[in-house]
């Protein structure tokens, strides 16, 4: 599996993931920061972890190749500016039938509004 990690930060729900996907898997982690992606890097060579990886950027021009089976990430839409462009993005890196996970304490969707963003994920992805 094959799982791509937006807004990285220091590695941690990569780590994790890894642990997922296991040493035949791949976790590709992209975050604006180069510098804390350094500190992600250390953590995965301290974990021993060799297939992780990780790009500067945006996720909307990051150099990644190929497609993904999942994309995840904690605690980052309140940080971005445009939500549906964000997720547009990360449908449009995965493969067909593929999962988004994002998870967010600080941004909170009433019931309609979830059913809302539910249509239109299942709508823009198949």
């Amino acid at each position: 599996m094959r799982v791509l990690d937006v807004g990285s930060g220091a590695g941690d729900v990569a780590l994790l993931v890894a642990e997922l996907v296991g040493p035949t898997g791949q976790v590709v982690g992209v975050d604006t920061n180069a510098q804390i992606l350094e500190v992600a890097r250390s953590r995965v060579q301290a974990a021993g972890w060799t297939n992780i990886v990780f790009s500067a950027g945006e996720i909307g021009t990051a150099a990644l190749d190929g497609l993904f089976d999942a994309v995840v990430r904690r605690f980052v839409l309140p940080f971005v500016g445009n939500r549906v462009e964000v997720l547009q993005t990360c449908i449009a890196r995965l493969r067909p039938g593929g999962l988004v996970f994002f998870r967010s304490t600080m941004c909170r969707l009433s019931i309609g509004r979830c059913q809302r963003v539910h249509f239109w994920i299942s709508g823009a992805a198949g």
